[in-house]
């Protein structure tokens, strides 16, 4: 009888230490099968990677032997049981997880994540990470598919790192190897300058963002339009990355003015003549990472918008087009928009109570009511001295870096926004009022003037009847109701202040961020 060289549902396969059922295939690619199966032993659910016979695992297999020294819960890769042979076929077990971020998406009809849901999972992906480069390993196949929600019913949005089959040691010499997926590669693997961990903080960079707007921020299908969409959003890389990179001349040329810069981005034509393939259409969702600040201008809650700052802020340190200045997974997970200093002043705030709530899930615990401060809890002080000493607050650096302990430049764009309507509407009510006034005292009744006649002279034997009015009183009488056109003018004057004050705030906050 033939062997079969497929394994079925229903299958038993057996290692050494169990024997496992498989109840139904998950996932299917390039590398083999995916199965839920019951180790018959302990009756866990597991997820067992079955690969196929040409298949080489030994890479694999290296990478999860060496993953073997981090903890899965607290770095938050998936946890690695045993590796088999079975029916000629490589079959490797894992804890069973629940779903991955692209079916999530799915399940969301596409609707984009919160920033209190991304939250956590950039905390625990940049531990994850963390873990990694501890070990000099670069997972280099970072997207939505491989990061799996661990139970998203019990504990919504924890999530596990998996798929090592095409991570390599740092110190293995990949200069020249196209790794990461199409779409979110750094630009050190395009233009074929050497690799390391930096990449992988790419790639989280590309995550985030599809997790906040549901959709790509570098084009797939074409390697052109996606270098062209990194020079466009985040800048050319420096010249002397061009200068170094194996494949530099593909996308960029030689610019032989002496005003420019040393290279220029070809144009679709050039690239077309040099390579024979014609760069295919894309349309960016943005042009720069800042117009994610105000994507949704109809909201106005202060927290959320300090929170998009501080987001757009980890985002360009994560894209940074120079892997040596990237941000490292230790610097990234004290980024203000991780440790939250920047809603230290908004605690009364819905959004910051839902993102305190979500956080509970890496172990965040603002219990005490003190967000912690560059990943130190702040002490304790009573509301007594709090009065007594005020926390300083460093203007400048807060609207430079978006984020900080002091108040954002929103919140006093919003006041002033506030005020100047007000006075706005302050003044047409004083027109329409004065206006009535006018024409009331220009034509009055008979009645009126007979009433008015009769109050005046009760008025004057109520004054012959005292020894006399007191200056003061009579000085704040006349004084109480200034004319008409002084007010209006007075009201025009702080108007006109309060919307100076606004432009200027207005040019200065998005002035920094540029």
């Amino acid at each position: 009888m033939m062997e079969r060289s497929e394994v079925q549902q229903n299958d038993t396969l057996c290692s050494r230490r169990s024997r496992y059922l498989i109840m139904e295939f998950t996932g299917e690619g390039g590398f083999g099968k995916v199965a839920r199966a019951v180790d018959l032993i302990t009756s866990q659910d597991v997820a067992l990677k079955i690969l196929k016979k040409e298949t080489p695992s030994e890479r694999e297999i290296m990478m999860l032997d060496a993953l073997r020294a981090l903890d899965p819960v607290k770095k938050n890769v998936v946890h690695f049981f045993e590796k088999f042979q079975d029916q000629g076929h490589t079959c490797l077990v894992f804890e069973k997880l629940d779903m991955n971020l692209f079916t999530l998406l799915e399940q969301r009809q596409w609707e984009h994540l919160t920033l209190n849901e991304i939250r956590p999972i950039a905390h625990q992906l940049l531990t994850a990470l963390d873990g990694l480069k501890s070990l000099g390993m670069v997972h280099a196949d970072l997207k939505l598919d491989n990061i799996m929600l661990v139970n998203h019913l019990s504990e919504p949005f924890r999530v596990k790192l998996i798929d090592f089959g095409l991570s390599f040691m740092s110190s293995e010499d990949k200069l020249g190897k196209k790794v990461q997926p199409a779409g979110s590669r750094a630009p050190e693997v395009s233009l074929g300058l050497p690799l390391s961990e930096a990449i992988d903080m790419w790639g989280l960079g590309c995550i985030l963002f599809y997790l906040y707007l549901a959709r790509r921020p570098f084009a797939k299908h074409c390697q052109y339009r996606a270098m062209k969409g990194i020079v466009e959003m985040l800048g050319q890389p420096a010249d002397h990355l061009l200068h170094a990179g194996r494949f530099t001349e593909g996308f960029f040329k030689k610019n032989h003015k002496e005003d420019g810069p040393v290279w220029r981005m070809k144009t679709p034509r050039e690239y077309q003549r040099g390579t024979g393939i014609k760069p295919k259409k894309w349309m960016s969702p943005i042009k720069r990472l800042n117009e994610l600040i105000t994507l949704h201008p109809w909201i106005w809650r202060f927290a959320e918008l300090e929170d998009r700052t501080a987001f757009v802020s980890l985002l360009k340190s994560l894209l940074h087009t120079d892997p040596e200045e990237r941000i490292t997974p230790a610097r990234a997970l004290t980024h203000p928009f991780l440790t939250m200093v920047h809603l230290l002043n908004q605690t009364d705030s819905l959004h910051v109570t839902d993102a305190l709530d979500k956080m509970h899930v890496v172990g965040f615990d603002d219990s005490d009511g003190d967000l912690c401060t560059d990943g130190v809890a702040e002490e304790e002080s009573s509301d007594e001295e709090a009065a007594a000493a005020p926390r300083p607050v460093d203007t400048d650096s807060a609207v430079q870096d978006g984020v900080g302990n002091g108040r954002h430049p929103i919140f006093y764009f919003f006041i002033f926004s506030v005020l100047y309507i007000f006075l706005t509407l302050q003044i047409k009510t004083e027109l329409r009022v004065d206006g009535a006034s006018e024409e009331e005292s220009a034509t009055p009744s008979a009645n009126t003037t007979a009433a008015a006649g009769g109050l005046c002279s009760v008025a004057e034997d109520s004054a012959v009847g005292q020894h006399g009015a007191d200056p003061a009183d009579q000085t704040l009488t006349s004084d109480r109701s200034p004319p008409a056109t002084v007010k209006k003018e007075r009201l025009r004057d702080v108007k006109k202040f309060l919307d100076r004050v606004r432009s200027a705030m207005f040019r200065r906050k998005y002035s920094k961020h540029e």
